[in-house]
């Protein structure tokens, strides 16, 4: 849903709705796949501070003392 929200207005319109359910229901979104600046601030206009993606950061390994077993 991210992808290109800053140029679709359909994408940007079902942002806008998440964004002010979530705001009722006293949640926050967290927007994934964040790749440029005009995404970013596309969804920081429609209310969304969190996110994720290449724009902020690349993927890195965690570090050690975060890796815990699945058993």
């Amino acid at each position: 849903m991210v992808r290109n929200i800053d140029i679709d207005p359909i994408r940007t319109a079902l942002a806008r709705a998440l964004a002010s359910f979530a705001r009722d229901i006293g949640a926050r979104l967290i927007a994934e796949g964040v790749e440029t600046h005009a995404e970013h601030e596309k969804l920081r206009t429609l209310g969304i501070e969190l996110g994720q993606g290449y724009y902020m950061a690349r993927p890195g390994p965690l570090p050690s003392r975060h890796i815990e077993p699945l058993l």
